[in-house]
């Protein structure tokens, strides 16, 4: 690897590291300040806007960074706006027709009016994509770091000083939404140019663009559609089947094993996929770099995933409080899963660059059904919450090293 990739990993990272530390510093504070059943209606919410946001662009956001022509992007980039708007406005009108019972099925019947909130999360959270991906195109890394920090240490910094006063799942979700449009408003500063927009809309079509990247909307959708839905899964119907607190444990859980993903995951996901879209595109073979860079990351998360494998209720017993015990026996189980998630970001990448989402799609439509039946298995027959959450963690494991052989067998055969 170049030492201008290494380099673009380290900023990236920063910011996302940066962040992620500022949340996780924040958090022993907020899981004292609100109960489980608050961050648990909090979970639900996050869970349902993460289900609709790969349906608001399309998931054509992540092409923008693919075109030889910025004007390209830029129009992929209109695009992308239009789509997220009409999803936006259609959620919104379903949820005003439906939201009482859509509460009532997640057993969230005294906060149906808090998903009134969902359509505004996302169509911030759609922009937020678009303006992202055009920066990552730039190669604005440390523009994007500055902001993540920024961002993290607001929200962060405002649940802890409203939970003081109000203690409310509706402040935890206000203050999610608005921090997500305080991003945007960031973000949208380093937008493109009039100039090159309105030469985009001359010269580029919706339809020869539709036509070019329709990988994206026919397999790459429904594939983060659905893994959006895994991941959200256990929120919901560990809510549904047994309560919002257990949905609160799981929660927090998630999020903490999580914490090393968002910190360097992502960030390597980032700057690796405009790497392998160049070596795609020179004619060379992407097998090495996926190998070295899930090697190394497997490498790096093998000591604080074993940590909690081992430790698990008891460190988070003493960093969140004693009502958060359960959520350790949880992580102990989600390690498993998370650390091979940890590993998998070069191969996500490679998968949309060697344009073998069809093939993903198939594995995530599989190993989706066998999550649910993980989760209903537990729940249902031997009434056991930690046992839904083993076989679900156990399945979602497979369902990554899956991914990633998919990439390097692709990759080997498309030199």
């Amino acid at each position: 690897m170049s030492s201008t990739l290494i380099k673009s990993i380290l900023i990236m990272v920063s910011g996302t590291a940066g962040a992620q530390a500022l949340t996780i510093a924040f958090t022993p504070l907020v899981t004292r300040l609100y109960s489980p059943e608050t961050i648990g209606e909090l979970g639900a919410f996050v869970a349902l806007l993460n289900v609709l946001l790969p349906l608001a662009a399309l998931t054509l956001p992540a092409a923008i960074v693919l075109p030889r022509r910025d004007e390209t992007a830029v129009r992929l980039m209109q695009l992308c706006l239009r789509a997220t708007y009409a999803l936006a406005l259609t959620v919104f009108i379903t949820l005003a027709l439906f939201h009482s019972a859509i509460a009532n099925i997640l057993n969230f019947s005294s906060a149906s009016g808090y998903l009134m909130l969902l359509p505004v999360a996302m169509l911030f959270a759609g922009v937020y994509q678009v303006l992202q991906q055009w920066l990552i195109r730039q190669g604005e890394f440390k523009r994007i770091a500055r902001i993540a920090i920024l961002q993290s240490f607001l929200v962060n910094g405002s649940k802890v000083g409203a939970g003081l006063f109000v203690p409310l799942a509706l402040t935890l979700i206000v203050i999610q939404t608005l921090g997500q449009a305080f991003f945007v408003l960031l973000l949208s500063r380093y937008r493109p140019s009039l100039k090159l927009s309105e030469k985009a809309r001359l010269n580029v079509g919706f339809k020869l663009l539709l036509r070019k990247f329709r990988q994206f909307p026919l397999f790459q959708m429904p594939q983060q559609a659905l893994n959006a839905v895994s991941i959200s899964l256990p929120v919901l119907l560990l809510s549904a089947l047994f309560s919002p607190a257990v949905a609160g444990w799981y929660t927090l859980s998630r999020t903490i094993m999580s914490a090393p993903s968002v910190m360097l995951g992502r960030a390597v996901g980032d700057v690796y996929y405009p790497k392998l879209a160049k070596l795609q595109h020179s004619g060379k073979s992407l097998t090495a770099t996926i190998i070295k860079g899930t090697l190394a990351l497997l490498a790096l998360g093998a000591v604080p995933f074993g940590i909690v494998v081992v430790w698990g209720p008891e460190l988070f017993s003493i960093a969140f409080g004693k009502q958060w015990q359960t959520a350790g026996e949880m992580a102990q189980w989600l390690a498993l899963w998370v650390w091979v998630m940890f590993a998998n970001p070069p191969a996500l990448k490679a998968v949309m660059v060697l344009h073998v989402q069809h093939w993903a799609l198939v594995i995530n439509m599989v190993t989706l059904t066998m999550r649910i039946g993980a989760l209903v298995l537990g729940a249902e027959i031997y009434d056991s919450m930690l046992v839904a959450i083993a076989g679900y963690s156990l399945v979602s494991l497979l369902h990554n090293l899956l991914i990633i052989s998919l990439a390097i067998i692709t990759s080997r055969r498309r030199p």
